[in-house]
């Protein structure tokens, strides 16, 4: 299937919007150039602040690709798709044992750790290798050392090395007529689960308050309603508009990335404000214009003063 026909349908399509391996190449290309593109789409955001609902996938990868293959367009053969369970605050990891004496907290071991796509694309360049496939490599590049994506070999091949990694959903592309996409789940025996670890992000104490306590105890208290304090250089009526509630807050709120940090002991006349504030009251800001929901996500985010 082309990639404009796979982009223009990725909402209909079932795996538009998954994250996996594929199987693709540049079209219209001279014979000698011709090498499928052998790699994964997808690659978990590991985020601790906001939720990334628009994360990679095999249409937003296709996409990326077309703007420089251009006109010549690309075909896709075959996606095989890997499971992602992001979750806020949370990293997806398949973490190593953890060695003896090591007492450190997981997020501090976390770059021992990699992500199942990974893994998986790992497994499907092997399988490629064992199975014959030549990876092209730069002409200054140690034989055995490639790492590159690019593979000279046939469509079967390719095939044959996805479905030997015995899990996911399996789709092959024959044409661009959407009926014609065959699917096939893998479930292959005696394969050993890889199950991925949520491993905690390290908290900032930018957004939690500083209690000299744990902050994984339970503690009782509803974070829903810590003060959290901005500290803003401005105008009186910033202020106003801020505890009132008025529908000109979003506008004001926009004009304060603009306005020149000042300090008390050079102005007396424009001290510093402090504006406290609660999580639930942001949460109500929240409930606004896009422009304010831009521009509070953007004030939780500051450092402070």
């Amino acid at each position: 299937m082309d990639f404009t026909e796979f982009i223009r349908l990725k909402g209909t399509l079932e795996p538009g919007l998954k994250a996996g391996l594929y199987c693709v190449m540049q079209s219209h290309i001279p014979l000698e150039y011709q090498h499928f593109r052998c790699g994964l789409a997808g690659k978990p955001v590991d985020s601790a602040t906001q939720f990334k609902s628009e994360e990679g996938n095999f249409s937003s990868r296709f996409a990326q690709y077309l703007n420089y293959w251009g006109p010549t367009n690309a075909k896709v053969f075959a996606v095989l798709t890997v499971p992602r369970n992001a979750i806020m605050g949370f990293a997806e990891r398949v973490m190593p044992p953890v060695a003896e004496g090591d007492n450190r907290e997981a997020h501090a071991r976390m770059h021992l750790g990699t992500t199942l796509i990974q893994i998986r694309e790992q497994q499907y360049h092997a399988k490629l290798v064992q199975l014959g496939a030549s990876r092209w490599r730069m002409p200054t590049t140690e034989i055995g050392k490639e790492r590159s994506e690019f593979f000279k070999t046939d469509i079967g091949t390719c095939i044959r090395a996805l479905r030997s990694i015995g899990t996911g959903d399996l789709f092959t592309f024959h044409g661009n007529n959407p009926s014609q996409i065959k699917k096939e789940s893998l479930k292959k025996r005696g394969l050993a689960p890889i199950e991925p670890e949520h491993v905690a992000l390290r908290k900032s104490s930018r957004l939690n308050p500083i209690t000299g306590e744990d902050d994984n105890a339970d503690d009782g208290d509803d974070p829903l309603h810590v003060p959290l304090t901005l500290h803003v250089t401005g105008s009186k009526k910033v202020v106003d508009a801020l505890s009132s509630g008025d529908s000109s807050m979003a506008k004001s709120l926009n004009s304060l990335g603009s306005v020149r940090r000042k300090s008390a002991r050079v102005d007396g006349l424009n001290p510093p404000t402090d504006i406290e504030m609660s999580a639930v009251d942001l949460e109500r800001f929240r409930s606004g214009s896009p422009r304010m929901l831009r521009t509070m996500n953007a004030l939780k985010q500051l450092r402070k003063s």
